[in-house]
């Protein structure tokens, strides 16, 4: 959504344009139980501190749509910058708090899985071990 400049960046002095990319830490914690030896079940969770503020393409306060109308995509750009279309009293208004630029994005994620190993017709092995154990 970066070059739609749904917050007016290079449009207005004050708003610069920011990066498609960004690094994360990511932190989680996971398991996995063997059922028997061919099945197992796991889960994790996991979250990812950013290093930016626009991974949702929203950081700090709305602008004029008649500002967005200037862009190459104008009436997209003031669509997606306000979906109410100022509609909202009071809260999506030109300079009412879009976002929060003094906190990065994080997200996270909760997985839950179930593996199945392969085996082959020479000891009942995983292929990957079998294949390995030549060596």
């Amino acid at each position: 959504m970066q070059p739609l400049h749904t917050e007016g960046q290079t449009l207005l002095p004050t708003r610069k344009k920011y990066s498609r990319f960004s690094g994360c830490v990511p932190i989680g914690i996971g398991g996995k139980y063997g059922i028997n030896n061919q099945i197992s079940v796991g889960f994790e969770a996991g979250f990812r501190y950013t290093f930016t503020d626009y991974l949702d393409d929203v950081s700090t306060t709305y602008v004029d749509p008649a500002v967005l109308l200037g862009a190459s995509n104008g009436q997209l750009s003031a669509n997606l910058a306000d979906p109410s279309l100022g509609t909202v009293a009071n809260q999506t208004g030109v300079g009412e708090q879009r976002g929060d630029p003094r906190d990065k994005d994080v997200y996270m994620m909760l997985l839950f899985n179930v593996n199945y190993k392969l085996t082959d017709s020479r000891g009942r092995l995983p292929k990957f071990f079998s294949w390995a154990s030549r060596f």
